[in-house]
């Protein structure tokens, strides 16, 4: 695997794009791209959450990244082959906008959950899985895997 410039001429699939996510897509290729896998930060920029000992947490705190993920989906739609798949790594709070983007763009959303048999990060109830939103474009293939959801 290497590490791709940042100006891309052409991808290759042993190819790893270093970059912010805003810039670098823009210059992909229109529906040049298989498979997205993505692992954002789940609520950033969140600066917003250090005014909780003012004011209460509501719905409208998520309309702040509201033009960030309307762009970065767009992108994805328009990167993405017609057949392409997507996989967004993301936690409970954050899956709910994750899906509501995809479900605009793609034909099957679902999630998948991420047993990691260990209890890491948190406090009250400590995370032990994490949530993978998972996509298919409109001409995506079925694939038979047998599988469940849980890994």
């Amino acid at each position: 695997m290497r590490v791709c410039p940042k100006i891309i001429p052409s991808l290759s699939s042993d190819c790893v794009i270093c970059g912010d996510a805003s810039e670098v897509l823009k210059e992909i290729t229109s529906q040049s791209i298989d498979l997205i896998i993505t692992d954002p930060p789940y609520f950033l920029p969140a600066r917003h959450y250090e005014t909780r000992r003012y004011f209460k947490r509501n719905f409208a705190d998520l309309s702040i990244l509201e033009g960030f993920f309307k762009a970065i989906f767009s992108e994805i739609e328009r990167i993405l082959k017609p057949t392409g798949t997507f996989y967004i790594f993301c936690d409970g709070q954050s899956y709910p906008l994750f899906y509501y983007y995809s479900y605009f763009i793609a034909k099957s959303v679902r999630p998948l959950i991420w047993d990691k048999l260990t209890s890491i990060n948190g406090y009250t109830w400590r995370h032990q899985h994490e949530l993978i939103l998972f996509a298919e474009m409109p001409k995506a293939k079925v694939r038979t895997t047998g599988d469940g959801d849980i890994l």
